[in-house]
């Protein structure tokens, strides 16, 4: 793996004069929590003289730690990325730095009390940048946004391509294994728990970005054609939710650390997560149509997937009338389908389910998870993890 030679450097070394301590403001952690400066010295080849001993010097804990001294990190991030300190709810102090209930609940903390909220001493951030870390807002401009405004055929067949341009395709040591994601910020992809619960030598070790048809590095539709308009990104960090449930499900979401920016293209953009404040799926709208698309298996029979991305309109299942149909379905689950030969399949996990607003931009509100039958069948929906659940476990956890 790409930290292999990294880390047997470091403990050849540093295994006589590890250091117990790191310097002030600096804390003893693993080199994938490190700032980035550091994490692009690591991947550096061949490495300078100097900069081996820098990496000897910060060395820290046991040998067998694998660990440096790094800048402490905040301790908390606002709703906009700002740093900041968990600190006790305070009305006068929120409504002087005008937070909004959306600013006030992507900006609790997690893990502490539970009125805790991040304040930042820095001055809150007049415009949008599309291109930070951290998810952007439904209302920001920065995304969900497709760049074509060409017609979309529904029903399980080819999309544009450059639509649903945050698809992402996940790659694994094994070509049989296929999931996706959705990318979600310059630096983060969404997608299942399940997808990147996996020992060290099947773990994904990379997100494409871009991709349309998987058989060529040329694709073309009906009206466009485009050459190597994919990226391949690097993984730094997978984060699984702590709580997930390998035979239930449950809580099957995690985020996937991206080891540099991506750049964004007219085929490379970050799809919205959903509003904090209204949870569509407890008062939908009338006829409340989701959008499922991927690379999956387009025959349940015969395990054959699609080179070319798919997508399908699916109806909301609520709850209620899920739950006649499933046996089992968690508060943080949604679900939708139910139509014959119509489904997210094998290959589609991790993937967006996504709902297009009036203003024709997307968001996501679920997270392609399980069947309990045969995709496609009848009557029985797919179960998703509904997103609008781990929206602050989400914004806590990712980092500039």
């Amino acid at each position: 793996m790409k930290w292999t030679l990294l880390i047997g450097l470091l403990a050849f070394v540093s295994h006589l004069h590890a250091n117990e301590e790191c310097p002030a403001g600096e804390t003893c952690m693993s080199i994938k929590e490190c700032p980035q400066d550091i994490t692009d010295l690591a991947r550096m080849r061949p490495k300078p003289k100097d900069i081996l001993e820098r990496l000897k010097k910060a060395r820290c804990g046991k040998p067998a730690d694998k660990k440096l001294c790094c800048k402490t990190p905040p301790e908390c991030y606002t709703w906009d990325g700002r740093p900041g300190v968990c600190e006790l709810y305070d009305k006068e102090r929120t409504k002087k730095l005008n937070m909004t209930p959306w600013k006030i609940k992507m900006s609790k903390c997690i893990n502490k009390n539970r009125l805790d909220i991040c304040y930042s001493n820095e001055p809150e951030r007049q415009h949008a940048n599309c291109e930070s870390a951290f998810p952007a807002s439904l209302d920001s401009g920065c995304c969900g946004i497709e760049k074509s405004a060409g017609d979309r055929i529904m029903g399980g067949t080819a999309t544009k391509i450059d639509q649903f341009p945050w698809l992402a395709l996940l790659k694994y040591p094994k070509p049989s294994m296929s999931c996706s994601g959705a990318l979600i910020s310059s630096k983060y992809v969404l997608t299942a728990a399940h997808c990147v619960d996996n020992a060290d030598k099947d773990q994904a070790t990379d997100v494409v970005l871009g991709e349309y048809d998987k058989s060529t590095n040329y694709d073309c539709d009906d009206e466009l054609c485009i050459e190597n308009a994919t990226v391949t990104a690097k993984i730094l960090q997978i984060i699984i939710h702590p709580d997930f449930d390998q035979i239930h499900k449950n809580y099957d979401i995690a985020l996937i650390r991206l080891e540099k920016a991506v750049p964004f293209t007219d085929f490379i953009q970050p799809i919205c997560l959903p509003s904090h404040v209204a949870d569509l799926t407890k008062n939908p709208p009338e006829k409340f149509k989701l959008v499922v698309a991927g690379w999956g298996d387009v025959d349940p029979n015969h395990h054959h997937s699609s080179n070319v991305k798919l997508h399908v309109q699916l109806p909301f299942v609520d709850a209620l009338a899920c739950r006649r149909t499933v046996r089992e379905l968690w508060t943080s689950q949604i679900c939708a389908g139910g139509e014959a030969k119509k489904d997210s399949c094998n290959g589609d996990s991790g993937g967006p389910l996504m709902y297009e607003r009036e203003d024709v931009v997307f968001e996501v509100l679920g997270i392609t998870s399980y069947s309990e039958e045969k995709c496609g069948t009848a009557n029985v929906p797919a179960i998703y993890t509904k997103v609008h659940s781990y929206m602050n476990w989400i914004h806590f956890k990712s980092r500039p």
